[in-house]
């Protein structure tokens, strides 16, 4: 997690190709919104992830996990950004 100055709690991870496809990413992503939206100082903050277009994976998950892909780009060059 990675708190932002304009207030945003951005959330990522990444896995090495052995533990891909096991639900680590998932649990991972489960377990941080559960942690930022159980916290009363966090939980009014808006939450981002960012991934690259191509990454279908990553783009099914963050939709599984409630977030929407924005019409912004992401921080990182060449990443959409979810919220």
């Amino acid at each position: 997690m990675v708190d932002h100055p304009d207030q945003t709690i951005e959330i990522g991870y990444w896995f090495g190709w052995t533990y891909q496809r096991n639900g680590y990413a998932h649990e991972a992503v489960q377990a941080s919104l559960w942690q930022i939206t159980t916290d009363p100082s966090l939980a009014s903050r808006p939450i981002i992830a960012e991934t690259r277009p191509d990454n279908i994976a990553s783009i099914r998950l963050l939709s599984k996990a409630e977030l929407t892909a924005t019409a912004r780009q992401g921080h990182r060059p060449n990443r959409i950004a979810f919220s």
